[in-house]
This record gives C-alpha cells, sequence and structure tokens, in this order.
C-alpha cells in the first residue's frame, strides 16, 4: 500500500524522517513522491529529513532518541 495516492488530502504539517539508504525499501524514490505530493500544503508545513550513514531501518528508530538536537528545537 501506498501513500502516494493520498498525500495530497494531508491538511497538517508533516515531517516526514527516513534512512536515505534503506536496505529493504526504494526509500529515494518512494519516499520523495509521497513529500512532492504533499501539495495542499504550504513549504513551510512540510519537511523531509534523510538519515544518512547507514543501512540499517532499525537505526532510524532510534536516531532521535541519539540525536534530539533537531526535535527539542
Amino acid at each position: 500500500m501506498s501513500a502516494h495516492p493520498y498525500a495530497p488530502n494531508v491538511k497538517v504539517p508533516t515531517f516526514i524522517i527516513q534512512v536515505k539508504d534503506d536496505s529493504w525499501s526504494r526509500t529515494d524514490e518512494d519516499v520523495q513522491v509521497t513529500f512532492d505530493r504533499l501539495t495542499s500544503l504550504a513549504e513551510e508545513d512540510k519537511k523531509l529529513f534523510w538519515i544518512e550513514g547507514t543501512t540499517k531501518r532499525f537505526d532510524g528508530y532510534n536516531y532521535f532518541g541519539e540525536h534530539p538536537e533537531m526535535m527539542i528545537e
């Protein structure tokens, strides 16, 4: 199931976080398409953050626990 068809219906600020080189998915393509389709949001109401330096999806789950600066601001 893809989020692509539903993305234009999103009406709340959205922060997408994804492991860039996740070995389980086509993240670059899939995540970028979903982000680009958030057309109902102003540019300042949507953000895409790539977690780099790992291919392990689980590292994404722990990222902000180890690097909380972005969430604190």
